[in-house]
């Protein structure tokens, strides 16, 4: 946070003042003017200058506004992710589909699109409860009969990693996508 430096505050503050009263006592007194167009003068220059102030202090406030709806933004959308944030699904070394719920509430409308090649399979899962802390993520289909079709075909050096797209409904009811390559963003289907 930045602290105000008084010291700066009251030579500005003594500036402005010698700037409205300065001209107008000048002119008085360079043109032998009455006080009371003097006093005129002076009242004019105050009134300029504290629409100038009056202005810039405006504008510094709708920028302050603007820096705290921006905060206050990203602080929603951070809560908004929090869960969302905790689920993947990733296919292991076995040829496993896994998935992992670190959040302590359920998801729900679970879909995963797996990816490999040419193939390209979605299946449903209904909701998936939290993950032990302990055991981590928990099985969810092999997928070794099907890898063995489509590996059998391609040369080794030629094999695609697999890759799955997660889909699922958070408590709050917002929709989540996380692809292939761990991307997790908001379905435009659930704002």
């Amino acid at each position: 946070m930045i602290r105000p430096q008084t010291g700066s505050h009251i030579t500005d503050a003594i500036l402005a003042a010698a700037v409205i009263l300065i001209p107008p006592l000048a002119f008085g007194m360079a043109f032998d003017t009455s006080a009371a167009a003097i006093a005129t003068w002076v009242g004019a220059m105050a009134t300029t200058g504290a629409l100038i102030a009056a202005i810039y202090a405006g504008h510094q406030a709708a920028k302050i506004v603007q820096v705290e709806r921006e905060r206050d933004d990203r602080i929603e959308d951070k809560e908004r992710r929090a869960q969302a944030e905790q689920i993947a699904g990733w296919v292991s070394n076995k040829n496993h589909l896994n998935m992992v719920n670190l959040s302590n509430l359920p998801v729900y409308e679970v879909q995963v699109r797996y990816e490999l090649g040419e193939l390209d399979a979605t299946e449903e899962y209904g909701a998936l409860v939290p993950s032990t802390r302990e055991g981590g993520s928990r099985q969810v289909r092999s997928f070794d009969m099907i890898l063995r079709n489509v590996l059998q075909t391609l040369p080794p050096t030629e094999r695609p990693r697999p890759r799955v797209t997660v889909w699922f409904t958070d408590t709050a009811g917002i929709r989540w996508e996380r692809d292939g390559h761990g991307t997790l963003r908001e379905c435009p289907e659930s704002t």
